[in-house]
């Protein structure tokens, strides 16, 4: 099991790569805040995805904290991980950073992409990155060199 951030969720359903999660992980948890995030506009697919498993989260004193650092969901997909100890998937800088102030694994999309692709899930990580430049999504090009 892991828990998401919605960045991730919405990059690998633009890019058909959403099965990676469920072959990898067999459930993957997200907050509220995120399932309301991705809902919006992809209803049905995420709705769809039995093993994507919304979550109400506890609002401790470390979300109080976070939410005024970084959005919502963020905060509340940190605090999440960090309650039920799984690892978050997240590639927001600023908030992966403080998921390590909090002690929480963080994988990021090419952290997935690359762990898919020791598995034989996907064939190609330089393939789906490139799908994932082209539908916007932002990836530092100094991170893809390091990978590929």
């Amino acid at each position: 099991m892991i828990v998401s951030d919605a960045g991730p969720l919405i990059v690998l359903l633009q890019t058909n790569q959403l099965s990676i999660l469920k072959e990898l992980f067999g459930k993957v948890n997200v907050p509220n805040a995120v399932y309301a995030e991705i809902t919006v506009k992809e209803k049905a697919t995420f709705s769809e995805a039995e093993w994507l498993k919304p979550v109400k989260v506890k609002k401790d004193n470390d979300y109080k904290l976070l939410e005024n650092l970084v959005d919502a969901g963020e905060a509340e997909a940190i605090i999440l991980a960090k309650q039920l100890k799984l690892p978050l998937l997240v590639d927001d800088a600023k908030a992966r950073k403080y998921a390590f102030l909090l002690n929480v694994e963080v994988i990021g999309t090419l952290g997935l992409l690359k762990l898919a692709k020791n598995r034989n899930i996907v064939p190609s990580v330089k393939a789906v990155i490139k799908e994932m430049l082209a539908e916007g999504y932002y990836i530092d090009s100094r991170l893809i060199a390091k990978l590929l």
